[in-house]
């Protein structure tokens, strides 16, 4: 029985890699192939700087580049595709079973069709919980590097982002050109002030202000009356939570409750940062659901196409990965945010149940 475990384990995970190898390579070439002037472009404006200006040499920092800016990415492509890879490689793998006559082999032999799940389950579990490790421990630390585009590729630092106008909810409204996460400033400031009835009494501009733990510094800062500080519960945390609120997978649990704790943080942002937190493991388990969902389909006792088993599997596995996609965006109403988030694995988890309880074997 090991050996037929490692065999199909084996076989399930070669398919796994190979797919997504394939994707990840389509989207690389793609990329490169809509981006190339922009990457050529910033290689030779580095080769320029060093005193450099061969072919051969543009050609290894142009793909050096591609290299820099894509592998973040794969990483993050990872998570977004590994629900879809572990249902098609499932397939690819019974496809293989069934076309070799194995698992007419294996029924001969008086082993269960509900034997060769196992090998099936245990591989996808294991690229599951690679992939909790990724969103957890991995992607944090580089999601800096994620929101580059082809001309940032090659930089390390966090890029600086604008800050539109946005209010602190005690009379101020700040809007910048620039604001640079990593020394906590901001360039290139304006700070509108209202009164209790909402009318403008002050307008102030400066160059740059930096956070000092209570308020903003400001540096050059021109008003009817010189100001050189300003109170304010906006501080560079509230900017990056802003900033990232279309980005909160990238962030980690802890870096979530972090934000969380912080007592200015306006409603919205807490549900979407609570939906984000608790949707990431919604989404997983959906994932894992739903290749259980789909293994039934394709345990055939006797060699047939399996194009009827992949019609009849499509539509319950699309509607499994799409509810889980959604998982952490989804609004209930009524209910708690906590328990949104795993209402696809509540509607998955019986089906998963009695299709593998009626496998016929």
């Amino acid at each position: 029985m090991k050996t037929l475990n490692r065999y199909i384990a084996g076989l399930y995970a070669w398919n796994v890699l190979a797919l997504l190898l394939l994707i990840f390579s389509l989207v690389v070439v793609v990329d490169l192939f809509v981006n190339l002037e922009e990457f050529s472009r910033a290689a030779k404006q580095i080769a320029e700087e060093d005193g450099s200006t061969s072919g051969f040499r543009h050609v290894l920092l142009t793909s050096m580049l591609v290299i820099d800016l894509w592998w973040p990415r794969i990483l993050q492509l990872f998570n977004y595709l590994i629900g879809v890879v572990l249902v098609a490689a499932m397939g690819f793998t019974c496809w293989q079973l069934v076309r070799h006559r194995e698992f007419v082999a294996l029924l001969a032999s008086g082993i269960s069709l509900h034997r060769t799940m196992r090998p099936l389950m245990f591989v996808g579990l294991i690229f599951i919980v690679i992939a909790g490790v990724n969103q957890e421990l991995i992607i944090p630390k580089i999601a800096h590097l994620l929101n580059r585009d082809p001309r940032d590729s090659g930089q390390r630092v966090p890029v600086a982002f604008p800050v539109p106008l946005t209010p602190d909810g005690a009379g101020h409204v700040f809007l910048a050109r620039e604001f640079d996460e990593v020394n906590q400033r901001m360039l290139v400031v304006h700070v509108w002030e209202a009164d209790d009835e909402g009318r403008l009494t002050t307008v102030t501009r400066a160059d740059e202000a930096r956070w000092d733990g209570d308020a903003w510094l400001l540096r050059s800062g021109e008003a009817e009356e010189p100001i050189a500080r300003i109170e304010t519960p906006l501080d560079p945390m509230q900017f990056r939570v802003r900033h990232v609120r279309g980005f909160g997978q990238n962030l980690s649990w802890r870096q979530i409750s972090e934000m969380l704790q912080q007592p200015s943080l306006p409603d919205s942002d807490r549900d979407r940062l609570e939906r984000a937190r608790w949707g990431r493991i919604g989404g997983l388990l959906s994932a894992y659901l739903t290749l259980i969902v789909a293994i039934p389909f394709f345990l055939l006792r006797s060699p047939k196409p399996l194009l009827g088993a992949s019609l009849k599997a499509a539509p319950i596995c699309a509607l499994g990965l799409a509810a889980g996609a959604a998982s952490s965006s989804a609004i209930f109403p009524g209910l708690p945010i906590w328990l949104g988030a795993f209402i696809p694995c509540l509607i998955l988890a019986p089906f998963a149940i009695a299709l593998t309880s009626g496998i016929r074997t």
